[in-house]
């Protein structure tokens, strides 16, 4: 049986969030993180979606971790995962289905180009690695394609 994949940010995954799921192994979590590219003054309809792991084998960083979030040591694995990559990082990178390395992120495009971006604060010169129909729903192809 799967584990439950547990849901952390805003109402609207368009503004941003955290899917988290504790991991085979005690010390991990899986997390799959969606921020739209406009955080960082980049198109509206763009979304930078990262999947990785959380590591939580450090004590140490552990007990900052739960301090620094309000949590107990009691939480369940999830939330001390949630955390700890809200406190240090997620290792971000991912296997697809078919075996390959997939990089560290994927930049997706709901909807047709747009260009109201602030050219002062997006400076990344990458194009989307994919453009999906307009209609498209964010929740749905971040469950599709990333907690498969």
């Amino acid at each position: 049986m799967s584990k439950r994949w547990h849901y952390i940010g805003d109402v609207n995954l368009e503004h941003g969030g955290v899917f988290i799921q504790e991991g085979d192994y005690p010390d991990y979590c899986n997390a799959v993180r969606v921020t739209p590219c406009s955080d960082a003054g980049g198109p509206e309809n763009w979304y930078r979606i990262e999947s990785g792991t959380v590591y939580m084998g450090d004590a140490q960083h552990m007990v900052s971790a739960l301090e620094c979030c309000d949590e107990s040591a009691d939480a369940p694995q999830w939330r001390k995962g949630y955390a700890m990559m809200c406190y240090m990082a997620m290792d971000v990178g991912r296997v697809t289905n078919s075996g390959c390395y997939a990089g560290p992120d994927t930049i997706v495009q709901i909807g047709a180009k747009r260009g109201d971006y602030d050219s002062w604060r997006w400076d990344d010169e990458r194009e989307p690695d994919y453009v999906l129909r307009g209609n498209t729903s964010l929740r749905r192809y971040v469950k599709r394609e990333f907690m498969a």
